[in-house]
């Protein structure tokens, strides 16, 4: 039908061969991209494919078994196979050579490709990696340091990224300690050949609590070690060969993982019913509550890929020496393979136009000297094409700008439909509205007479500003304002253009900010220290840190169990921030470790600060009646100082209030130290 349209016009021309050749071959110009196009943005029906997961089937899976369930795969034209692990073999192995043709592994994804494997990241469904190292208390290890020359269990070069990472920050290489392969037996750890495992802190852990067996859990995230964990991959043979069912894959399973955090208990039945786990329904709920966590779908889009962060975690592996050290991420990621599902719709929308207006064009130079009276018809016959463009292009801004024009009484006259979109009004609730009606005032503050004034001057204002949704939530904004001028000059109201940049604030606040206390986390509080100490250096005044210990942590975990000391952490933050002033900084520095940056405070102002927090804290309530207190070091930075060396002062102020009993405050000044 297309190309019956696109010959109308040369079969009511003379018949010059010249003519209808360039025609003809205009039409094929145009034809063959609009096929190729076609063909290369959905699959063909019924592609068999077949996924290799990277342990055996539990909802750490969810999101796959959601989209085969559901109809997802089918809807994209996939016929799945779901299989779980093979002990005998690597998953990337099995991708990489093509015997399956998706997988999941974790951040070890990113060496295997810097090693030359030609993986390919297709969408990171874990933001965090839930892999941690168990061992029995009985054994006192507390930390990584502890495991030198000890005995561990877990998958070497095989979803060991994290582990490695960990290891590495307390400068212990694989040379260090005693690695034997993975049994894939929970119980392992009652071997007393193995001193610790790596495990998932959404299985393995609550096992072990259910059988009353005390263990010391090390969690990468306490030591800085933050890198992804579950994540969709393919090889990059079948990226290039067939990019269209990686689309369709993608498509499919990040709506199933949507659909499977949304309605958990459903996913749980089916789990149970088609895929027997070794599991009992108590541990597959608490194992989604945890993979909720990891997943974070509240904060940012499921499967979102953060390239900065890729990056920096490869970084860290060429400065440890895991990869070589010229090796990078280049082919990595699939979007750098996929064609963009709407380049049909460009070629509709820029290559027929084009083609049609060059058709008209020879058509009016071939008649226009026979027949004149045409031109006026075929101007005619322009402008209305035109104006139809005109229309479509202002409905295509509309749909997909986010745009509010305010008249001269400051209310709102004219709002797209990408704007009501976002907001959750409809435009009938806005129009004649004052144009605050959309802004939170309360964190807006004196941006809204900034624009105000900047605007009537006849100036352009651009800035970033809250908005509120229908439902009460926030949107963060980067609003461009133009001021409309009458005749004389005079401003008579304003556009202004939004852009949403609330997700990537989100991405922002998340990179910053330690998840479970929702306090900065260690790499902000570093960079604090850091800026601190530079002010002090130009002549500023002094700062003082307070580094505090929550006494006796490990008895609430054990007494208790690790979510109800999770519930303390949390306490202990919003105390901390109720408590601290405008000016200080607070953070978790690691475990039950937090630090509160005091500017502009000596010595004893920060040492009558601690004071005040500890007496707060012996005072709080916490749930189940627990009494918890804290013991607090605390040292002023002196100019010219090492950031190392002020904390080493105010640790050893802490320990010193460990050794005087706990529950007290002790300081150290700069000269029991050198600097």
């Amino acid at each position: 039908m297309l190309i019956r349209k696109l010959l109308l016009p040369w079969k009511l021309l003379p018949n010059p061969p010249a003519i209808r050749l360039l025609l003809s071959l205009l039409c094929l110009v145009v034809w063959q991209p609009l096929s190729w196009a076609q063909e290369t943005t959905s699959p063909s029906a019924e592609t068999t494919v077949s996924l290799r997961l990277n342990w055996f089937h539990q909802f750490e899976f969810a999101g796959y078994y959601a989209a085969l369930e559901k109809g997802f795969f089918t809807e994209e034209g996939l016929n799945v196979h779901i299989l779980d692990r093979d002990p005998g073999t690597a998953v990337v192995d099995d991708v990489v050579s093509g015997h399956v043709d998706f997988g999941v592994a974790d951040s070890s994804l990113i060496v295997a490709r810097m090693k030359g494997k030609p993986v390919v990241m297709v969408s990171p469904i874990f933001q965090h990696s839930p892999m941690v190292l168990i061992s029995l208390a009985e054994n006192n290890i507390l930390g990584p340091a502890d495991l030198a020359g000890e005995t561990v269990m877990y998958q070497l070069d095989q979803d060991d990224a994290v582990i490695a990472a960990t290891l590495n920050e307390v400068g212990l290489g694989q040379k260090d300690i005693i690695s034997v392969p993975h049994s894939f037996d929970d119980w392992a750890l009652l071997n007393p050949d193995i001193t610790a495992m790596s495990a998932y802190i959404s299985n393995q852990p609550y096992l072990y609590r259910k059988k009353n067996i005390k263990i010391n859990i090390i969690d990468p995230a306490n030591y800085g070690v933050d890198l992804y964990g579950d994540s969709l991959f393919t090889s990059e043979s079948m990226v290039n060969t067939h990019p269209n069912v990686v689309l369709a894959f993608q498509r499919a399973t990040i709506r199933g993982w949507v659909y499977a955090l949304s309605h958990p208990d459903e996913i749980i039945d089916l789990i149970l019913r088609k895929y027997q786990p070794e599991k009992t329904r108590e541990q597959l709920v608490y194992e989604a509550k945890s993979i909720r966590r990891m997943i974070q779908p509240d904060l940012l889009e499921v499967g979102l890929i953060n390239r900065h962060r890729f990056n920096r975690i490869a970084g860290i592996y060429r400065e440890r020496g895991r990869v070589p050290v010229d090796a990078d991420l280049t082919g990595f990621f699939a979007d750098d393979y996929l064609i963009p599902e709407d380049v049909h719709s460009v070629f509709l929308h820029w290559i027929v136009p084009l083609a049609i207006i060059s058709m008209v064009v020879l058509v009016l130079m071939f008649l226009i000297n026979k027949r004149l009276q045409k031109i006026v018809y075929q101007k005619t016959h322009d402008a209305d094409e035109a104006r139809e463009k005109a229309e479509r292009y202002l409905a295509i801004l509309d749909r997909h700008t986010c745009v509010m024009r305010v008249d001269r009484e400051l209310k709102i006259q004219h709002i797209s439909a990408a704007f009501c979109e976002l907001t959750g009004y409809e435009s009938g609730q806005l129009l004649g509205k004052p144009h605050t009606f959309l802004m939170d005032e309360s964190n807006n503050g004196l941006k809204i007479s900034q624009l105000l004034e900047t605007a009537s001057a006849g100036h352009n204002w651009q800035g970033e500003v809250y908005l509120k949704q229908k439902n009460g939530d926030q949107l963060v904004m980067d609003v461009f304002v133009e001021p409309v001028q009458d005749g004389n000059g005079k401003a008579k109201g304003y556009n202004a253009v939004y852009l949403d940049m609330t997700q990537k604030k989100n991405a922002e606040l998340l990179s910053i900010t330690d998840t479970l206390t929702n306090l900065y986390n260690r790499n902000k509080i570093d960079s604090l220290l850091v800026k601190e100490s530079k002010l002090v250096n130009r002549g500023s005044p002094v700062f003082s840190i307070i580094l505090l210990d929550i006494d006796h942590f490990k008895h609430i975990n054990d007494e208790y169990g690790h979510l109800m000391g999770d519930q303390v952490l949390r306490e202990i933050a919003r105390c901390l921030e109720r408590n601290i002033r405008e000016t200080d900084y607070v953070g978790r520095w690691g475990g039950e470790e937090f630090m509160v940056i005091c500017a502009n405070t000596s010595l004893m102002g920060a040492e009558a600060l601690a004071e005040m927090l500890r007496t707060k804290m012996e005072r709080a309530e916490f749930p189940e009646h627990i009494h918890a207190t804290s013991s607090f070091g605390v040292a002023e930075y002196s100019p010219g100082e090492s950031i190392d060396n002020l904390i080493k002062r105010a640790d050893e102020g802490l320990y010193w209030a460990k050794n005087s009993g706990r529950n007290c405050v002790r300081a150290r000044p700069c000269h029991l130290g050198s600097a």
